[in-house]
Formats: structure tokens, sequence, C-alpha cells
């Protein structure tokens, strides 16, 4: 009989060690988790944006479940989800892994985004409100201390977020939010090799809030694309200093 690849393997045999993974469930009470699924959905996923779940790092069902309390039905859509997105690969031997760097998959993810990007801050520059641009306007002030990568990491998602909502074009958000997903790890580790990254990144998201508040489209198009490519190349070099 063909095992079905995107199963998932049965978890580590009793007797095993257990294992804590480094798991955040604190959520403030607006943006707390309505479903189980939901739940362990969000948990990994920001466990793995903020690096504290690296590459390779095996992810059980039971495990999961144990720690976050919930069954193992919920745990398993949640991970199948992660999979779709491109933050888990599902192994039928081994279960759940978080996926590895891969640098032809990061030149194909910017170049989606440097197709896609530009669009959305042009739509946004027209639709964008006072109370969006002071959202991404606190965003940039909490990245100015860039001390932690993984916060740095999730709120330079969130803040390109801003202008990606504002667009008003819900399947453009949609793709936008999966390829900055899959584009945070290899920026995450590129932070850690050139700790000046985030300087050169926030003055770049300053311009770009700036030529939104303009509605500048144009202007604010082009430093996007800018932004992007510069991002490209930094974690390209940190991706080629790693291979040599």
């Amino acid at each position: 009989m063909t095992q079905d690849p995107t199963s998932l393997a049965a978890d580590e045999p009793a007797g095993a060690p257990p294992t804590t993974l480094p798991l955040d469930i604190r959520f403030e009470a607006h943006t707390h988790p309505r479903t189980a699924q939901q739940l362990a959905y969000e948990v990994v996923r920001r466990a793995i944006l903020r690096g504290a779940l690296v590459p390779g790092t095996r992810l059980t069902q039971g495990q999961l479940a144990a720690q976050l309390e919930l069954s193992t039905t919920p745990v398993r859509e949640a991970l199948r989800r992660l999979a779709s997105e491109g933050l888990v690969r599902i192994d039928a031997h081994r279960g759940a892994i978080v996926r590895g760097l891969d640098k032809s998959e990061l030149s194909e993810i910017y170049e989606v985004r440097l197709l896609l990007e530009p669009l959305a801050i042009r739509k946004a520059t027209e639709r964008i409100t006072d109370a969006e641009l002071a959202r991404a306007e606190d965003l940039w002030e909490q990245m100015e201390d860039h001390s932690d990568v993984g916060a740095w990491s999730e709120l330079n998602r969130e803040f390109h977020g801003v202008f990606a909502n504002a667009a008003q074009s819900p399947r453009l958000t949609e793709i936008l939010r999966g390829l900055r997903d899959s584009a945070a790890p290899y920026v995450r580790w590129s932070m850690v090799l050139h700790p000046d990254f985030p300087v050169t990144a926030n003055r770049e998201h300053r311009q770009l809030l700036d030529a939104c508040r303009a509605r500048n489209g144009e202007l604010a198009a082009g430093i996007e694309e800018q932004h992007l490519q510069a991002t490209l190349a930094a974690v390209m070099a940190q991706q080629a200093g790693q291979a040599t």
C-alpha cells in the first residue's frame, strides 16, 4: 500500500525522553485564537518566524498536543496548514519538520514579491487610512530598537502587512502574507550575521512611510522595490558566506 506523503508519521515510541519545545502561548486578549486549530497554528508559526524553532526541528503531534493541552486532531490540521505555507515539510517517516533555507527558493520568493509588493503599495497609497499610517509609524518606532532579532523580524512583517492590508485587495494580501512568512527565516538569519542590516532597513522603512503619507504611489513603489532588492542582496550574500 502506498503511503500518503501528506500524512503525519506516528509520534516517538513509548519511553522516548520528553522534549519541551520553546513555545510561547501568551496572547493579548483581543488577538487570542478562537479555535484549537488556530491556537496550534499561531503558536507554532510564531515560534518558527521568531527563530525559536530552528530549521530541522522535528514537530510531533503528541508533543505539541501535550504542551498546548489540546487533542492531536487540531495539531495535525495546524501542521498541514503550515506545510501548505512552506514553513514545515511533512516527512512520511519522521512527521513534520521545520524547513531549512534554500537559495533557489529565496530567489523565487523575491522574484514574485518584486512584482506584487510595488503593486500593493501603489494601491495602498490611494486607500491607506490615518489609523493605518499611525500603526505603521508605531511599528517603525518599535523597530528602531533592533536588539531582539526575533522581535524585529516579526515587527518587520507586521509593518509591511499594514500596507498590504491598506491596498484592500484580499487575495493579493493573502498571497503577500504567505511570501513574507516564507521569507522571514532568511531575513532573520541575515540579521544574525549582519547586525547592521536593520539600520539600513529601518531607514528605507521611514522613506516608505513618508511616501505613503504623501500619497505618492510611484515614489513609494520605487522605494519598496529598492528595499526588497537590498534585502535580497543581503540575504543572498549571507547564504553565499555559509556555502564557503
